[in-house]
């Protein structure tokens, strides 16, 4: 397993969220994230960028039996989140064979196989089976893994289509069928999942109480204690526009023109001109009126337009899917902004001063000022940021050479801000996580290693007194393989989840 932390058992011992007081403050945010990189498994199939835009056999030069023997084999015991539940009311472990049904393994299967891309099949599996460790995650009450068959288990999915994990209930009363785990307990168990060619990834936020109390009641019925707390997660990868259907990269993008506000076009239009002239020192300086000057503005290169655009993309996705909605809510109705000096500085929020960062580091105003003259962008800053806190690995002759194992520990966080510009609501407060990821080619050993990818990870909305480093969340990311991840469902890995 290719992990991307030190420690390959992400997941902390006490998997289930136990309940808490609304009011206790012990508590241990996690935002766990699973990627999955389908390219390694699928490329004996799918071909090296063979299949965009063709049928799922013809250019590859393999039939779609291998799909079929993968599906066959890895959805062969299925079951629903519903009866799992009623399962895991009688066992710590669903190893009971009539929770199996034929019925869900061949929906399940035929889900996959509706889409004629082959990618598009891998992906769809790759999302079923990450949703579906999720579920055991979350109730798997001794955290102890033993090499055993696991039931891929079908979650079900609001009436906007997100999938999320039903609350378990242990009553004598309740059934399979009750409506009481419903849409209503929807945040209970927050996750969100995301996918686009070669990347699959799941986001699951587990709290956790550090306080040494419990309570007596309602010991059966574990929720997050952060039911107010919502996550989402967008994956973009950074692919060049069609010159068949487009002369350029603005072009392109006016298909998109009603999804972003004028602030956030000019954002991903434009970068400002970085002014390296020094000023004079002058004996009688003139006295002028101090007036807010506009910055210097030019258009960015098709490369960074295109990049800035899927990264502001990303943020919104993350957002509406946080909220549950998805594309249900217009990108034009709300503004998505960074703090911490990247499109605001020196900001009031929520009646708290913040010096460029909104986690109170104070940066000074030389040091934001020279890195705002090289930097100017959501994506210049992520690559920047990663290199400064992680280095950048080289070989021998000083240059990259593949993705390497600190490629992978990369990450920014930044808190960032919603504006609703058609609404009278207040603005929100919300963490926002970037990790690059590398794109199909640097999958593979190359001289020329650039990310060509990115997953973006939002969680909120914070309350006012959450600005303090002391409430930050914390996000541990591991990776696996198709491969892995239907072994460790069919039992023949003994891999912790």
């Amino acid at each position: 397993m290719d992990t991307l932390s030190s420690d390959n058992a992400v997941i902390s011992a006490e998997t289930s969220l136990p309940w808490h007081h609304p009011h206790e403050k012990h508590l241990d945010t996690l935002v766990e994230l699973t990627f999955l990189n389908i390219h390694s498994d699928a490329i004996h199939d799918i071909g090296n960028d063979k299949t965009n835009g063709s049928s799922s056999t013809a250019q590859s030069g393999h039939s779609s039996s291998n799909i079929e023997d993968i599906l066959n084999h890895a959805l062969s015991k299925c079951t629903t989140a519903a009866t799992a539940h009623t399962q895991s009311s009688l066992s710590s472990t669903l190893d009971n064979s009539n929770i199996y049904s034929k019925e869900t393994s061949e929906r399940l299967i035929t889900s996959v196989l509706r889409f004629v891309r082959l990618q598009d099949r891998y992906l769809s599996l790759s999302s079923l089976l990450l949703k579906s460790m999720s579920f055991h995650a979350t109730f798997l009450e001794d955290g102890k893994e033993q090499r055993q068959q696991r039931p891929v288990v079908e979650l079900p999915r609001t009436k906007y289509n997100k999938p999320y994990i039903p609350l378990r209930i242990k009553n004598d009363a309740s059934t399979a069928d009750d409506d009481d785990d419903d849409e209503k307990y929807v945040n209970v168990y927050p996750i969100s999942i995301s996918h686009q060619y070669p990347h699959c990834g799941l986001a699951r936020l587990v709290v956790t109480s550090t306080s040494t109390t419990s309570n007596p009641q309602n010991e059966d019925l574990k929720t997050n204690a952060n039911q107010d707390t919502l996550l989402g997660m967008d994956i973009v990868v950074f692919e060049p526009y069609n010159t068949r259907l487009y002369t350029s990269a603005t072009h392109f993008l006016e298909c998109f023109d009603g999804s972003f506000s004028c602030w956030e076009w000019s954002r991903i239009r434009y970068r400002e001109i970085p002014n390296n002239k020094k000023k004079k020192k002058k004996l009688f300086p003139k006295v002028r009126n101090k007036k807010s000057r506009t910055p210097k503005m030019e258009p960015r290169s098709d490369d960074d337009l295109l990049k800035e655009f899927y990264i502001r993309w990303s943020m919104k996705e993350a957002y509406t899917k946080a909220l549950g909605v998805g594309m249900g809510l217009d990108f034009r109705s709300f503004e998505t902004r960074l703090l911490d000096g990247i499109d605001e500085g020196e900001e009031e929020v929520f009646g708290t001063k913040t010096n460029g960062d909104a986690y109170g580091n104070n940066e000074d105003e030389a040091a934001l000022t020279e890195r705002s003259a090289v930097v100017d962008g959501a994506w210049d800053t992520i690559l920047q940021r990663c290199r400064n806190e992680f280095g950048e690995d080289t070989n021998s002759n000083g240059e990259k050479c593949c993705i390497t194992d600190n490629d992978k520990q990369k990450r920014m966080k930044v808190r960032g801000r919603v504006i609703y510009l058609e609404e009278h609501k207040e603005d929100e407060l919300w963490d926002f996580w970037f990790v690059p990821l590398p794109g199909r080619e640097a999958l593979q050993i190359s001289d020329d290693f650039s990310f060509g990818a990115c997953a973006c990870v939002c969680l909120g909305p914070l309350s006012p007194s959450s600005c303090g480093a002391s409430d930050e969340a914390r996000l541990l990311m591991k990776s696996m393989t198709l491969n892995e991840l239907i072994e460790w469902h069919t039992g023949d890995s003994s891999e912790s989840i």
